[in-house]
């Protein structure tokens, strides 16, 4: 054998041969797979979105009763301020003739 400039000595075998179907068939699966991998995180992050939809209509709902409790407790408190008050105290009860229906 003889040796000439830039040209390889060694030749390597290769371990199995792939013919052209093949390696589009590889292509094709490859493709597949990363598609299915691809699809199940889009579906987990969609979960996710749904799921913290979810509690931002919970929080919302439970910030609108606790401003309605809040109202409530004001409401009350006003109510045993104004019966504890001095002009409260000083009131005679009204008397049933002279109130109109």
């Amino acid at each position: 054998m003889a040796y000439r400039r830039n040209t390889n000595t060694v030749h390597h075998q290769r371990l199995f041969n792939l013919g052209a179907y093949q390696k589009y068939a590889i292509l094709v699966l490859l493709i597949a797979g990363l598609s299915i991998l691809y699809i199940n995180q889009v579906t987990k992050l969609d979960l996710f979105n749904y799921q913290a939809a979810n509690l931002e209509k919970e929080l919302e709902q439970l910030k609108g009763e606790n401003q309605l409790y809040q109202v409530e407790a004001t409401r009350l408190q006003s109510i045993q301020v104004i019966k504890e008050s001095k002009v409260a105290n000083e009131m005679v009860p009204a008397d049933p003739q002279f109130i109109k229906s």
